[in-house]
């Protein structure tokens, strides 16, 4: 028995159907193709690194807002009466006359409204302070416009 005789077996191959090639020159084609592909992976992957992925650093911060252990929204979102300072005249803080810090208000918020990201950066807003400007026409002295005078 050559040799030939002996590899034989293994030149043939099977369609998706299960049909039987039964030529040796073709499976001999088949066999030489698909080893000159895996041959032809292997290298490249060998010769050009892509096995090892690789990132040089940059030296920036690239952070976010995570949920952490325990979690970052569930803080956020919880009801006014669990801190002592929310609509609280204990609270009360007048630094100026535009400034007043009057039984402040706690809001539930998300935290795509609380961290901001920059470049390089991230912050967490710890404090908001709303101002509220009122204004007329110059010149109206209606009723209208003096009761809203009178309310502020």
């Amino acid at each position: 028995m050559s040799l030939f005789d002996r590899i034989k077996p293994y030149l043939y191959y099977r369609t998706a159907r299960h049909v039987r090639v039964d030529i040796w020159q073709v499976g001999l084609t088949n066999r030489i193709l698909q080893t000159g592909i895996i041959v032809a992976f292997i290298a490249t992957v060998i010769t050009s690194n892509s096995w090892a992925a690789s990132e040089r650093p940059l030296g920036v911060v690239n952070a976010w807002e995570d949920g952490g252990r325990y979690g970052f929204a569930p803080t956020l979102n919880r009801s006014s009466e669990y801190y002592s300072y929310c609509a609280s005249p204990e609270h009360n803080y007048v630094y100026s006359s535009n400034y007043e810090y009057i039984m402040p208000e706690c809001r539930n918020l998300q935290p795509e409204e609380i961290v901001t990201k920059g470049i390089g950066s991230i912050s967490f807003t710890t404090s908001i302070i709303e101002t509220y400007e009122y204004s007329w026409e110059c010149g109206n002295q209606s009723a209208a416009t003096r009761a809203k005078e009178a309310s502020c």
